[in-house]
């Protein structure tokens, strides 16, 4: 008997190792996936609710290194009850900024809180890159909305949050985000 408990025993030691083992796997590699929420908490009665998402670059060095590549998740919302958002096209927040202050198109809006949008980047994050998320709701005379920046190395996360901003804003990818 105390044979079979001591059987049991080293199993059960086995299967918490490999727990641990496997977690540790999904933790592993290169921060790559970028997160963001959108926060705004303002009437959303306009063809174009919520944090106005142009594109998402990282900066190294001074230069832009990386951009979105490909969107992975999103919920984009309609804004007040009985609007539409006229603004879902995903592919609007890949690469590099490019909105049109004229035409008033290349960029995709969130929706308002609990809109959000999960990226791909084309090249992994490092402590020290900054984050810049072109947020055209200020630079287009309309208003900034604000929303969360996190990252993480999966994109079913977990996700890390490392900034908040509104309009135009940057944040620096910390030195320890776990």
């Amino acid at each position: 008997m105390k044979r079979r408990y001591a059987v049991l025993f080293r199993v059960l030691l086995l299967i918490i190792a490999l727990f641990f083992i496997l977690r540790g796997c999904r933790d592993a590699g290169p921060f790559i996936y970028v997160r963001l929420d959108d926060k705004s908490n303002q009437s959303l009665n306009t063809d174009y609710p919520g944090s106005d998402i142009d594109a998402i670059e990282i900066i190294r060095d001074g230069a832009v290194v990386g951009t979105a590549n490909l969107v992975v998740d999103s919920h984009l919302l309609d804004g007040a009850a009985g609007n539409t958002n006229k603004f879902k096209d995903l592919s609007q927040i890949l690469g590099l900024a490019n909105y049109d202050t004229k035409t008033r198109k290349n960029y995709v809006a969130l929706g308002g809180n609990g809109g959000y949008v999960i990226v791909k980047m084309n090249v992994p994050l490092q402590p020290g890159d900054i984050v810049r998320v072109c947020e055209i709701g200020a630079g287009s005379g309309g208003s900034a909305e604000p929303c969360t920046v996190a990252i993480a190395r999966n994109p079913a996360g977990p996700f890390r949050v490392i900034g908040k901003g509104a309009g135009p804003f940057e944040v620096v990818v910390p030195a320890a985000v776990d």
